[in-house]
């Protein structure tokens, strides 16, 4: 098998070093000789620069690359054009605005370089950028990778943003100004950000971010996994004493289900399926750095709760582009990659979304957890085993005794006085011990909150929560025990075999305090 080409996002390094390329050529022949202007939003490391960089090398001919690929022998002039490259994931965290107007120039500068172009590097950025285009031999190809990150970076601080923002805006204000100096131009980011304001002065691009032809343009299909490391998961079943189609559908469930249209073809990351290969272990790759704070906060204030994740039903205007200082999570959530689309019904324009695979769901709620249980605290990962250990010995006793140590680190400040709130962190926790819990699980007579079957017990919740407003603590639990007894939710499950534990159990939630009561078998 080739190299696996795990940090390598430059096209010709990829070829000329003899590293894996997974052909995407079609797709690139189609955009380069069908249109002018695009844009194309996918999460990170899906292989957005890849694909900037493979339209870098056509575009400057370099037509021996592209040799045994799809596109050799497709009808190109393979004429070298100038080709501009910016790349803002360049910028630093801390970065300011006149940062970000010295990249833009330094960008344009090593293009002006290769053509010993006199300008006057005075100019500010965007007449730089303009004066550059006109002088330029020929007209421009204009690459942009991570468009988005100057904004993300300033993301908590909306007015900061909002200045970065009317940067961008002034900077492709050029690019539409200069359209008869421009052969090509290409846009990339995770987010759609405020495409109506931050594109305004570039509103004549072609968005293919869920167009269904493009669908499989970033990221492994089911069928490359085939082709290109058909062999490989050969040799890694028979390694660790599997089948075949075992270990492929245990890919399957840890990386596959990434959906980016209507049109049902479920894309892999392509780190995940690299670092597997290279590691031959299930493990979070894709996943390795935490959920961003701002997009947690924006959960919060919306009410989305965690397990509402599971299967979220919205349509297209859903996906609408949103303003820096009236952000929505769920575009965002979708945009990054923590949701996809499960299921759409032409009929009623209807999309349901929900977590793309294990990889990101595990991943997601841990890294949610850790934000409600800050450093300093203590580890969490001590209290969730001992929970574990009471729950498989069916020691309810042990297990609350437990869940107060794990709630007792959370601080008061983040508390919500909602019932939502805490079944919430009820849900991230059995789901991090690696239990499925379904909540609010309706019946003929009623709703569970909650219910996790394991292989010898089922377990039936009902929640309350006693707060300043509400009735107290010992009132709540003889409501909650009522509501078991009258509803007889444990009848619904008895047909299974399995014993069946009814647990009522009270939030009490006062100023900076939370405490947890609980009965069993009511």
């Amino acid at each position: 098998m080739k190299k696996l080409p795990l940090g390598i996002q430059t096209f010709s390094d990829i070829i000329e070093d003899g590293y894996l390329y997974i052909d995407k050529t079609k797709f690139i022949y189609n955009i380069a000789s069908q249109g002018k202007y695009y844009f194309l939003s996918r999460p990170r490391r899906f292989g957005k620069s890849l694909t900037l960089s493979t339209l870098g090398s056509l575009f400057e001919g370099e037509k021996e690359l592209f040799k045994g690929l799809y596109l050799y022998d497709q009808p190109w002039d393979w004429k070298k054009w100038p080709v501009l490259r910016f790349d803002f994931s360049e910028l630093s965290e801390e970065q300011n605005e006149e940062e970000l107007k010295q990249l833009i120039s330094e960008s344009i500068k090593s293009m002006v370089k290769q053509y010993d172009l006199i300008l006057d590097e005075n100019l500010p950025y965007n007449q730089y950028f303009k004066a550059a285009l006109k002088a330029l031999p020929d007209k421009a190809v204009i690459l942009i990778d991570e468009y988005d990150k100057p904004i993300l970076n300033n993301i908590t601080d909306p007015a900061k943003a909002n200045k970065v923002k009317e940067i961008l805006k002034g900077f492709y204000t050029i690019i539409k100004g200069s359209d008869a100096y421009v052969r090509f131009a290409f846009l990339t980011g995770v987010t759609k950000f405020a495409k109506i304001s931050v594109f305004s002065g570039l509103n004549n691009l072609t968005d293919l971010t869920m167009k269904e032809a493009y669908a499989d343009l970033c990221g492994y299909t089911e069928e490359e996994l085939d082709l290109y490391f058909g062999d490989e998961f050969i040799n890694i079943a028979r390694n660790i004493n599997s089948s075949v189609e075992d270990l492929r559908s245990k890919i399957r469930e840890w990386y596959n289900g990434f959906r980016f249209s209507s049109r049902d073809v479920r894309m892999y990351n392509p780190i995940s399926i690299l670092n597997f290969v290279l590691d031959r272990k299930f493990k979070a790759y894709w996943f390795e750095t935490g959920t961003p704070m701002f997009l947690i906060q924006l959960m919060k204030q919306e009410g989305f709760a965690p397990e509402d994740m599971e299967k979220l039903f919205c349509r297209d205007s859903d996906f609408s582009t949103y303003e820096v200082d009236h952000l929505l999570a769920l575009p965002i959530l979708f945009q990054s990659g923590y949701l996809t689309i499960q299921n759409y019904r032409e009929s009623n324009f209807i999309y349901t979304l929900g977590f793309p695979n294990r990889e990101v769901k595990s991943s997601f709620l841990e890294n949610l957890i850790k934000t409600y249980t800050p450093k300093g605290s203590g580890p969490t990962v001590s209290p969730l085993v001992y929970l574990q250990n009471s729950v498989e010995n069916n020691d309810m006793e042990s297990f609350f005794e437990n869940l107060d140590i794990l709630f007792a680190k959370i601080p008061y400040d983040i508390h919500l006085p909602y019932e939502k709130y805490w079944q919430s962190l009820f849900y991230l926790i059995f789901t991090l011990m690696g239990y499925y819990i379904e909540a609010e699980y309706r019946t003929s007579k009623g709703r569970i909150d909650a219910v996790i079957s394991l292989p010898d017990r089922v377990y039936l919740f009902e929640f309350k929560l006693a707060g300043e407003k509400t009735k107290g603590a010992d009132g709540l639990m003889e409501e909650a025990k009522i509501q078991i007894r009258e509803t007889d939710y444990a009848k619904r499950f008895l047909d299974g075999g399995k014993p069946v534990s009814l647990l009522p159990v009270v939030f009490e939630y006062r100023k900076e305090q939370a405490a947890i009561q609980w009965e069993e078998n009511v």
